[in-house]
């Protein structure tokens, strides 16, 4: 496995290549949703209509997809800000200015992760739609 850090690593070079990490995994994670979310939608339309007790609650998850598909949007416009603003934490030259964009990184981080987490829960639900479809 690759060394993230070495020994002469200062704590904010640690930091940043730890945001880097993040920033990196985030953006390929925004990346997946959009190309998942386009595909549930388009199969879900093209494919699932033909169980017409279950149509209702293939319209719900269509607009649950619509949603996601927002908030990823959303997402992503917010990662961009983010990765834009954290390109400052190069010109720190003390504490409190790392501190303030390790704050940052990890409010971000919780709300971006919460994100990607609730899209998981929801693929879930796809999955047991149409785990329904395919047994009727």
């Amino acid at each position: 496995m690759k060394n993230l850090t070495s020994l002469n690593d200062d704590i904010q070079e640690v930091h940043t290549k730890f945001m880097i990490t993040d920033l990196k995994r985030w953006n390929e994670n925004l990346q997946t949703c959009d190309t998942e979310m386009s595909f549930y939608s388009d199969f879900m339309n093209a494919s699932c209509n033909v169980v017409p007790k279950l149509e209702s609650e293939r319209e719900e998850i269509l607009k649950q997809i619509t949603n996601h598909q927002v908030a990823n949007q959303d997402f992503k416009q917010q990662f961009q800000e983010f990765s834009n603003k954290l390109e400052g934490i190069i010109e720190c030259d003390d504490l409190q200015c790392e501190t303030y964009y390790v704050n940052n990184h990890t409010e971000f981080k919780q709300s971006i992760e919460g994100h990607f987490s609730s899209f998981q829960k929801f693929k879930h639900k796809i999955f047991d739609f149409l785990r329904k479809v395919a047994l009727e």
